[in-house]
């Protein structure tokens, strides 16, 4: 595997006899969506006029698909254009295998607190706010919550 570092520091992974075809290249990264790509631009029918340049795309140039074909990272990350995570896939197969971090949980007192990257416990008493812990699990954020209103709010008998 080599890399390709583009100008804001992102890298794009390419297998070694990828690299060396499209390294003399001038790629840059565009985003589409959470998503950044490798892409080039290129003059159509050897004009160097601005407005005749064809947008490529790397992953494209790679598996040379049909242009009804589409391309999916299989991790996710549209810059590891290794042949290994790159495969054709229909428009529904692509959007089936989407990497989406879920922002909102099916748990009361439960959220997603983007800054940390965690899942957020947290219980409002009397109009305040109170932060239970953070956590990597979704439920164990919404286990603390619950041991937490069993202990302030126990049950009356």
């Amino acid at each position: 595997m080599k890399k390709i570092v583009l100008a804001n520091t992102l890298e794009i992974l390419l297998d070694d006899d990828d690299f060396e075809r499209l390294s003399g290249f001038h790629w840059f990264s565009i985003k589409h969506g959470r998503t950044h790509y490798a892409t080039r631009k290129t003059c159509a029918h050897g004009s160097r006029k601005k407005d005749n340049r064809k947008t490529i795309r790397m992953h494209r140039e790679i598996l040379s698909p049909l242009p009804t074909e589409g391309i999916d990272h299989i991790d996710g990350n549209g810059l590891n254009n290794q042949k290994s995570n790159l495969r054709v896939a229909t428009q529904r197969e692509n959007s089936q295998n989407r990497h989406v971090i879920k922002k909102y949980s099916q748990y009361t007192g439960v959220c997603w607190s983007k800054q940390s990257k965690k899942w957020l416990s947290y219980i409002t008493i009397k109009g305040k706010f109170k932060s239970l812990g953070l956590f990597e699990k979704e439920i164990d954020a919404a286990t603390m919550y619950r041991v937490t209103c069993a202990v302030l709010f126990p049950p009356h008998h």
